[in-house]
C-alpha cells in the first residue's frame, strides 16, 4: 500500500535540530518514514496534486544530512509513559500497529478497538488526521491533539490548513483524566518568509492551501 503524503514545512533541518534538543522520545509518522524513501510515496497513478507533494518530498529529504537520516531512523513506533495513580500513556501515529491507520470521530467503536489490539492503556495519544478529537470508550480512551504545525480543517485529501497550533493539556486524578484542548494562532507571514528563503517547490500551490485562522 502507498504511504500517504503529508504536506511539508520549509524548515526539515531546523524541525530536526529542536527535537534533538528536546532529548525526548519521537513517534515515527508516515512523512517521517517518506523522509527515508522518498521515492516509497510516488504511484503511477498519482495526480498533479500528489506529484507536487511527492517534489516536496523529495525536496525535504534532499536537505537531510546522512546524520540527521539516523536521527529520523531512531524513532520508534510507540512509547509509553507512565502517569500518576497507576495510569498509563501510550503514544503512537496512526494507530499502535500502524502509522498509517486512521482513527477519525466517526470509525466505529469496534474497529477502534480492533486497531488498539495488543496493546493496554488508560489513555492513547495519535496523530496522523491532524485533527483535534477526543474518543471515549468503555475501558480506554483515545486522544488526538491535532496539529502543532499543519491543523486540517476536513479530511485529509480535501482539506485546507488553518494557521493555527493545536495541543492538549491532559490533568490526571484519582478520578481520572481531563482534556484542555488548546489552540494559538501562529505567524503565517513568518512561514512565507521561511518557505520562500528556502525556495520550497511549487511554492504558491503550497502556501495557497493555508487558510487564515
Amino acid at each position: 500500500m502507498p504511504r500517504r503524503r503529508g504536506r511539508l514545512g520549509p524548515e526539515p533541518v531546523a524541525t530536526i535540530e529542536i527535537l534533538r534538543e528536546l532529548e525526548c522520545p519521537v513517534v515515527m509518522g508516515n512523512t517521517d518514514d517518506a523522509l527515508l524513501d522518498p521515492a516509497g510515496v510516488a504511484t503511477e497513478d498519482t495526480d498533479d496534486r500528489l506529484r507536487r507533494i511527492v517534489d516536496i518530498h523529495h525536496w525535504s529529504a534532499a536537505q537531510l544530512s546522512d546524520a540527521e537520516r539516523d536521527f529520523v531512523r531512531s524513532f520508534v513506533p510507540t512509547f509509553e509513559v507512565p502517569l500518576e495513580a497507576g495510569r498509563k500513556l501510550l503514544c503512537c501515529h496512526g494507530s499502535p500497529n500502524s502509522y498509517d491507520d486512521l482513527i477519525v470521530s466517526s470509525t466505529p467503536e469496534e474497529e477502534v478497538q480492533a486497531l488498539l489490539a495488543g496493546f493496554e492503556a488508560d489513555l492513547f495519544a495519535g496523530g496522523h488526521t491532524h485533527l483535534a478529537m477526543l474518543r471515549r470508550m468503555q475501558n480506554t480512551s483515545f486522544l488526538n491533539p491535532g496539529s502543532v504545525g499543519i491543523p486540517y480543517t476536513g479530511p485529509m485529501r480535501t482539506s485546507k490548513m488553518t494557521t493555527r497550533a493545536e495541543y492538549v493539556i491532559v490533568t490526571v486524578s484519582d478520578d481520572g483524566f481531563a482534556f484542555d484542548f488548546r489552540s494559538v494562532p501562529f505567524d503565517m507571514a513568518a512561514v512565507h518568509e521561511a518557505a520562500r528563503r528556502a525556495d520550497v517547490p511549487h511554492l504558491e500551490w503550497w502556501l495557497d492551501w493555508w487558510t487564515p485562522a
